[in-house]
């Protein structure tokens, strides 16, 4: 579906790239983590992908033969809604026609798919911090996304919010089969939730370690668990440990 080619990433008066020979390939419709330490420049490589920087050496090359663009959804560390607007109103506004009916129908069907039926007309600041980032996800969804980038989604929410936000992802991604790109630095959460882990070196980041991940689905925790104590002990980031 798409093969990255990052030769190299470097930020203005950086003395190092943050990423320098990054390669790996996104098949159509799978669940890829991407683990590596703090600082590694995992959440830079993502907007890479998404577009958000174009400055960089190397390629990102769609591989379909489609003329249509990739749709590109995005989630990021924080939910960013605008506080002003309605819930309604946050899912509409990546949409070119914001007002529309269909938009809005489209946009009302979304927050009752992401469990939050009934309350389009509540403000951000009336949320919970895990229900902000189902509305994220809602409005992430709006672009139909080919690809879903999804940055550390649920850093800073407590066990219960996570665990079931990410019931929700996973859900999400059965149903409509859309490739996913996962970055996390927790290991168990790429386990619990991925057909494939890359693991990062510090930076200048690079692909230094692949995982396929073949538990079914239900996945387990006790087998979560063990595989991500078989993976702590077998991968090497360079730097010793998970950071």
């Amino acid at each position: 579906m798409m093969n990255v080619h990052i030769a190299e990433k470097r930020y203005p008066n950086a003395s190092v790239p943050i990423i320098k020979d990054l390669r790996f390939a996104l098949n159509s419709g799978e669940f890829v983590a991407i683990v590596g330490p703090s600082g590694a420049g995992k959440s830079s490589l993502l907007n890479l992908i998404a577009g958000i920087d174009c400055k960089f050496e190397g390629s990102i090359r769609d591989q379909r033969t489609s003329l249509t663009p990739l749709n590109v959804g995005m989630m990021f560390q924080e939910a960013r809604l605008m506080p002003w607007l309605t819930l309604l109103e946050n899912v509409c506004l990546v949409s070119e026609s914001q007002k529309s009916t269909l938009t809005i129908q489209r946009a009302h069907t979304l927050l009752n798919d992401v469990g939050l039926a009934g309350l389009a007309d509540q403000y951000p600041n009336q949320l919970s911090g895990g229900m902000q980032r189902r509305v994220a996800l809602a409005r992430a969804l709006m672009a139909e996304p080919d690809i879903m980038l999804l940055d550390e989604p649920l850093v800073s929410l407590d066990q219960p919010a996570a665990a079931e936000l990410r019931e929700l992802l996973l859900s999400v991604w059965q149903a409509r089969q859309f490739t996913v790109v996962y970055v996390t630095h927790q290991l168990d959460e790429a386990v619990a939730l991925a057909d494939r882990i890359l693991f990062l070196s510090t930076s200048p980041a690079r692909v230094i370690r692949e995982e396929i991940i073949e538990l079914p689905r239900p996945r387990r925790r006790q087998d979560i668990d063990a595989l991500n104590i078989d993976l702590a002990d077998r991968v090497d980031l360079l730097n010793g440990r998970m950071a």
